[in-house]
């Protein structure tokens, strides 16, 4: 929050984003190599700038979960 206006600068690993201006970023479609990312926004106004804290991405397998059926027991419906 601030005096408005606001600007906005989204930035991965230090550099900007090209066009992500608005106040929430949404990435595109993610690979494991963007594991480790990191994110940070720094908002404008004429009072001058601050720059948010970096959130690390993680990125995880697309792996489906395995099932273990344990309940009922093998003969038992």
């Amino acid at each position: 929050t601030g005096t408005a206006p606001l600007s906005y600068r989204w930035q991965r690993d230090g550099v900007d984003v090209a066009g992500a201006t608005a106040s929430t970023y949404t990435t595109g479609p993610l690979v494991a190599a963007d594991n480790g990312a990191v994110y940070r926004v720094i908002v404008a106004n004429a009072a001058g700038t601050v720059t948010s804290a970096g959130a690390t991405l993680t990125v995880t397998p697309n792996d489906p979960p395995s099932v273990a059926i344990t309940s009922p027991t093998t003969g038992e419906t």
